[in-house]
C-alpha cells in the first residue's frame, strides 16, 4: 500500500487557481495567488506547467528561483509584472486523477495560431514542433498546455510543424489563463507522459528487432 505521506512532483493538469506576477528580477519569480494558498518552502508547484520549487512565502506572496535552462526552454522567462499564470500543487498517489499525469517538464514551446468561439467554448489551434507530432498522433489523446490538461480534438501536419486543436470549456476558461490567450502567444507544451513511455519503448523494440535482422543467421545462432 502506498503511504498517503509519500511526496511526489507529479501533477494532473487541474489548475488550483491563477496567480499574478508581481515581478521577475535576478532570476527570481514572485507571484501573488488569487486566494491564500497553503504550501511550504521547498515544495513543488507547477507554474504554467513548469515544475518549480517554492523558495519563500510571506503575506500571500510566493517566490521561485528560475534556472537559465527554465527561462530558455519555457515561457516563464518572458513573464512581465501583471501577467497571470496557472498554478497547481502536486498530487499524491492516493488522490484520484481528474486530468492526466504531468511532470512539469516542458517538452517544447508552442504558438497559438488561431482561436474561435463556438457556442460557450473556445477552440484554440496550436502549432508545435514536428518531432512532437508522433507523441500526439492519437486523436482524443491528452496534452498539457500551460499546465492545463486538455484533449486533442484535431491534429494535422504541415511541412515543418504539427498543428492541433483543443477545446476550452467554460469552467476551464474561468479557472485558467487560456481564455486570455491571443494569436501568436507562446505556450508551454508537455506531451502525455504515458504516450511518451509507450512510444519510446515501441521504437526501441523496433530498433532492436531491426538490428537483429541485420545480423547474419549463423551469428544469431552462435550468440
Amino acid at each position: 500500500m502506498i503511504s498517503s505521506r509519500l511526496k511526489t512532483s507529479m501533477f494532473q493538469g487541474i489548475v488550483s487557481q491563477k496567480a499574478r506576477v508581481i515581478r521577475q528580477q535576478n532570476s527570481v519569480l514572485l507571484l501573488r495567488p488569487q486566494k491564500n494558498w497553503k504550501t511550504k518552502k521547498g515544495e513543488s508547484v507547477a507554474v504554467n506547467g513548469v515544475c518549480l520549487t517554492l523558495k519563500n512565502s510571506a503575506k500571500n506572496q510566493y517566490s521561485f528561483d528560475l534556472g537559465e535552462e527554465t527561462k530558455k526552454a519555457t515561457t516563464l522567462g518572458s513573464l512581465r509584472p501583471g501577467s497571470w499564470v496557472n498554478i497547481e500543487k502536486p498530487i499524491r498517489f492516493t488522490e484520484p486523477v481528474s486530468g492526466h499525469i504531468l511532470l512539469g517538464h516542458v517538452d517544447k514551446v508552442g504558438r497559438i495560431i488561431s482561436r474561435e468561439q463556438k457556442n460557450n467554448s473556445l477552440i484554440i489551434e496550436i502549432e508545435i514542433p514536428a518531432p512532437l507530432g508522433e507523441f500526439v498522433a492519437a486523436h482524443k489523446g491528452s496534452i498539457g498546455i500551460d499546465g492545463v490538461s486538455l484533449t486533442v480534438n484535431q491534429i494535422y501536419a504541415t511541412r515543418d510543424n504539427v498543428r492541433l486543436a483543443v477545446c476550452i470549456i467554460p469552467e476551464t476558461m474561468k479557472k485558467t489563463t487560456l481564455s486570455d490567450k491571443t494569436t501568436e502567444d507562446r505556450v508551454n507544451v508537455e506531451i502525455d507522459y504515458l504516450a511518451k513511455v509507450v512510444l519510446t519503448q515501441h521504437n526501441n523494440f523496433e530498433k532492436e528487432r531491426t538490428d537483429i535482422m541485420d545480423i547474419p543467421k549463423w551469428q544469431q545462432i552462435r550468440n
